[in-house]
């Protein structure tokens, strides 16, 4: 599945009709046929993975919607409709249920909207899904571009070759599409496959770029193959020596370790070896594996599942197309250290387990792994609904001392709260949601009840044990929300001794979360720098919290924290109503906080009413909370 060749005197100056947009150029042409090649999608030249022909040019690794220029047409004249799918089969388990609690039952939409996924399921393709924004899956069939566009002016000879990478409306993530036609009369560009690489969909999407057309061969570095000719069409750079070497790639596993639960493989070891050379597979098939936000594919450079003793140390995963390490199904006491990821085409580590719909009791799953000391950065080169480390059906994981930096979406995200029981303790992540919005960059949702025994070992319970997120440096830059992003459902968590800067606390339709003795710098810098989306400029936002058939925000807990702002308002709790007496249920209950800010006095929005801290305090809310004058210099008052 790789065609190796050498490049010297392969490469021979020729101009190429119909390439380079009309640019009177000399394409570099390598002819393969003696070099017995696979079809690739992949190219490395002299170790460096190189660009595929595209149009806006741009090199996916070093831009992005994060740089100017980005590399993409920043919108569509219109989103052609999606096609019409049956609706699904609704599984929906009225017991057990995780009673008292806004996402109290299981669902889950079988095939019609969600055919598309393998397997052909989703909770996203129910009628009506509960969770923000919620809609039934769906993508666009096309897109219709503008006259405007340098390609509009000429013909492609064969678009079927293209591929379509676009964002998805809401900016939660981005899809791939084969290309099935291109219409120069009216402008349009139609698929019938794709999509699938994220979870949600929607009707529309947002920036795009299409890749893989001969005709669009018009920038330094930019390479084609013509799997007809088995020929390689290379534009030239002339600041370069021509390549020597060349990689094709058509590889996407290099290692595949694979037993089961009953029958597993034992005590693996894996050290000091570099994994690379595999090609993208954003467009091999996905699934949604809970009722997070997130597609994954169950693949990667290294894929490992049914094991008993696993351990990977001081590797370096350089530039695979795809993920890097998948840990799948039953996993027991996997060691993920001291290795290096980076320039990944979609997520570095995947942790993911199964269940027999809402029963994970059978141990099935990924539990107990430990990610420790481990470099990761410059993920999510094609997928941006991607993070360089994800679990979903996993439980008591450990993340310690890692260094997370460079993506499009979370460092960290928790598909669901399956089991409990995990750990972050003393990571720095900084540099995500680089290119997406509505997100942290540490992400966790939990829309749905499983069943498990971690609360005690033996008792099949519907509640999670509760995870520590503890002694962590976040910084919350670029388009990233919240530091710790809490999202729909997530409870049963406490966040101690953080250092977190550019954000507050958020909970949103959760509960049971005790947020104590954490540092927050200026949550409130990146709004009034006005870069940033749905970012709360607060120390504390609750929203969604209500009482009644489905309550939420209860037991949430936020007290002995510090919080250095500009903003006189500190808590911004949504559902609170100062029209009548406070309901304690519903508003998180605050104490012993500290307010570093030039205002002599501070608020609390509480719904649409402003209330000061005195008030709020006169009414038995917040006690011990104090203001003080902006912090000395020196940090140590602060921490």
């Amino acid at each position: 599945n790789m065609c190796y060749f050498r490049a010297d005197g392969l490469w021979v100056p020729t101009r190429v009709p119909g390439a380079t947009s009309g640019r009177k150029v000399n394409i570099l042409v390598a002819d393969l046929d003696d070099q017995d090649p696979v079809p690739f999608t992949s190219l490395f030249l002299n170790d460096r993975r190189a660009v595929r022909a595209r149009y806006p040019n741009g090199n996916p690794e070093t831009m992005g919607l994060h740089t100017n220029p980005t590399g993409y047409v920043s919108s569509a004249v219109n989103w052609l409709p999606p096609k019409n799918k049956p609706p699904a089969k609704e599984i929906h388990i009225d017991a057990p249920q995780r009673n008292g609690t806004h996402f109290p039952q299981f669902n889950l939409a079988i095939g019609g909207p969600v055919d598309v996924f393998d397997p052909p399921e989703s909770y996203w393709g129910a009628a009506d899904p509960v969770g923000g924004e919620a809609t039934t899956y769906t993508i666009p069939s096309g897109l219709e571009y503008s006259s405007d566009e340098e390609f509009a002016s000429h013909s492609w000879n064969n678009p079927t070759t293209g591929v379509v990478h676009a964002f998805q409306c809401y900016h939660w993530g981005g899809w791939q599409f084969a290309v099935d036609d291109r219409d120069e009369k009216a402008r349009t560009i139609t698929w019938s496959y794709g999509g699938f690489q994220e979870a949600r969909g929607c009707a529309t999407g947002r920036e795009w770029y299409v890749e893989n057309i001969f005709e669009e061969l018009d920038a330094p570095g930019e390479w084609f193959y013509n799997e007809t000719e088995q020929k390689l069409y290379l534009f030239p750079n002339n600041t370069e020596a021509i390549p020597s070497t060349g990689f094709g790639t058509a590889l996407q596993q290099l290692l595949n370790i694979k037993g089961s639960m009953d029958s597993p493989v034992y005590n693996i070891s894996i050290m000091n070896i570099t994994i690379m050379h595999t090609e993208p597979t954003f467009l091999e098939s996905y699934e949604v594996p809970s009722a997070g936000d997130w597609a994954i594919h169950r693949n990667a450079a290294i894929f490992v599942e049914g094991v008993d003793g696993f351990t990977i140390q001081q590797c370096s995963f350089d530039s695979p197309g795809g993920n890097g390490l998948v840990l799948s199904n039953y996993i027991r006491n996997a060691v993920i250290e001291a290795n290096e990821f980076r320039y990944l085409g979609d997520s570095s580590i995947i942790v993911v387990g199964s269940s027999k719909l809402i029963d994970g009791t059978d141990g099935n799953q990924p539990r107990g792994t430990k990610v420790i000391g481990n470099l990761f950065r410059e993920s999510g080169i094609w997928g941006k609904q991607t993070s360089p480390y994800m679990q979903s059906l996993a439980w008591q994981t450990e993340l310690t001392g890692n260094v997370f930096f460079n993506g499009p979406r979370a460092g960290i995200n928790f598909n669901d709260g399956f089991g409990g029981g995990n750990l972050l303790k003393n990571n720095l992540l900084f540099n995500f949601v680089r290119e997406t919005a509505d997100h942290g960059v540490f992400n966790s949702w939990d829309r749905q009840p499983y069943l498990t025994k971690e609360q005690d070992g033996q008792t099949p319970s519907l509640l999670p044990a509760t995870s520590y997120i503890t002694k962590n440096l976040i910084i919350n830059n670029y388009h990233s929300a919240w530091p710790l992003d809490h999202d729909d459902g997530s409870c049963y968590y406490e966040d101690t001794q953080n250092f977190l800067i550019y954000g507050g606390y958020k909970n949103y339709l959760g509960h049971s979360k005790t947020v104590m003795n954490n540092t927050y710098i200026y949550p409130d810098a990146l709004n009034v720098a006005n870069v940033t989306y749905l970012h709360r400029p607060y120390c504390a936002d609750d929203d969604g919290a209500t009482i009644g058939i489905l309550p939420s925000g209860w037991g949430e807990t936020w007290a002995n924290n510090k919080c250095v702002i500009g903003n006189p308002v500190v808590y911004d709790f949504h559902t609170c109503n100062a029209t009548r007496e406070i309901n304690k249920d519903i508003v998180p209950l605050t104490y012993n906080n500290t307010f570093y800010t030039p205002h002599k006095e501070v608020s609390i929005l509480c719904g649409s009413t402003n209330l000061t801290l005195e008030y709020y305090q006169s009414m038995g809310f917040d006690s011990g909370s104090v203001v003080h004058d902006l912090a000395d210099i020196n940090i140590e008052t602060i921490i």
